[in-house]
Formats: C-alpha cells, sequence, structure tokens
C-alpha cells in the first residue's frame, strides 16, 4: 500500500492517450501561468504586505505566510507547468486555495469564485497527474529516461507550449486591436489541429 501510495505521489501516473497527456499539459500550463502574476504582483508589494497579510491566514506570522504565498503561487506554479512533481505540487497548491477560500468563505460568493476555480483544476490534476508530456514522465521512478515522443508529439508539445505563451502575452494587453484576435485565433486553431491529430489509444 505504501509502495502504491509513493509511486501515485511522485510519479506521472501517465496516460497512454496522446489526447489526455496534451490536455494535461494545457490545464498545467493555463493553471500556472494563470496564477504567477498574483505572486509576482505580491514580490512589488511585500513590504506592504508583510506588515499585514490577510489577518495570518495560517497561524504562522504575516511574513512567513506571505514567503509560502509567494514560494506557492510563483514557485510551485513554475514546477506545476514543468510537470515536475506535478502532484504534490498540485496538492500544495490546492492547499493554498482551500485557506484562500476558507478565508473569503463569508465574503460573497463573487469573492470566493476564483479560488475555488483554482481549487477545482488543482484537485483534476492531483487526481490524473501530469500526462507524458512532463518531467514526472522521464523521470519515472527516479530513473530519467528518453523521451518515446513520436515526431509529432514533439510538434503537439510546442504548439501547446507557444500557444499558452502568445495568449497570455495577448490577454496581458501586449498586443491590440486586430492582432490580438488573429493571434488568439491562430492559438486555437493550432491547438484543435495538435488534439484531433494526436492519438487517443
Amino acid at each position: 500500500m505504501i509502495k502504491k501510495l509513493s509511486l501515485w505521489a511522485f510519479s506521472a501516473d501517465s496516460f497512454a492517450s496522446e489526447r489526455r497527456s496534451i490536455t494535461l499539459l494545457a490545464l498545467r500550463i493555463f493553471a500556472g501561468l494563470l496564477m504567477i502574476p498574483y505572486g509576482v504582483s505580491k514580490i512589488e508589494r511585500y513590504d506592504e504586505l508583510a506588515l499585514e497579510f490577510f489577518g495570518d491566514p495560517i497561524g504562522l506570522g504575516m511574513e512567513p505566510s506571505l514567503i509560502l504565498t509567494i514560494a506557492a503561487q510563483v514557485g510551485f506554479s513554475i514546477f506545476l507547468i514543468m510537470g515536475l512533481q506535478t502532484r504534490i505540487m498540485a496538492i500544495l497548491l490546492a492547499f493554498h486555495m482551500a485557506v484562500a477560500t476558507k478565508y473569503h468563505f463569508f465574503d460573497p460568493f463573487f469573492t470566493k469564485a476564483l479560488p475555488l476555480l483554482f481549487l477545482g483544476i488543482y484537485i483534476f490534476i492531483i487526481a490524473l497527474g501530469a500526462g507524458k508530456y512532463s518531467i514526472d514522465a522521464l523521470c519515472l521512478n527516479g530513473h530519467i529516461k528518453h523521451a518515446t515522443w513520436r515526431h509529432r508529439e514533439w510538434c503537439y508539445v510546442l504548439i501547446v507550449v507557444l500557444s499558452f505563451t502568445a495568449m497570455w502575452f495577448t490577454f496581458a494587453n501586449a498586443f491590440s486591436g486586430l492582432a490580438s484576435y488573429i493571434i488568439l485565433a491562430l492559438c486555437a486553431a493550432a491547438m484543435t489541429w495538435a488534439y484531433i491529430d494526436s492519438k487517443d489509444k
């Protein structure tokens, strides 16, 4: 039982299906890129928040709580994107969002909807793991192995990574007007092709 739990927690537990792995890669990148700006904003406001950080939500003190929050929102999210110890990172991020939800528990629904949404995403990742397009899958059981991906699979990974990066910059208002719509349309078309073209074993 302990061995099975250890393998579950520290491995990718990846699906053979390329489509599922593309979906999990997209979900990891989506969740990570959406969370990182929250951590960056806390770094920018560090001195202010260190004095009063949401009423010391877990009783460790203002500054330690802030440091842990930044570590989760930036560091753990980067690990999640890479698929490194994915389930462990998702569990820690889910705990972080559970604390945020508890803090806003008696606030209006729209205030706690965002942490609840992130919590749901992290629970989904905990349940399904990283997929085959992850560092976890390449280092299964502590042994680094060569990626046994078809040539097209490298294209899928590249398309998903570049598409989400382009969309992140687009939604951050790096582009304006028609250029934004063209970029979003190209990203959607490229990811749709990757998903349809991949194998669903």
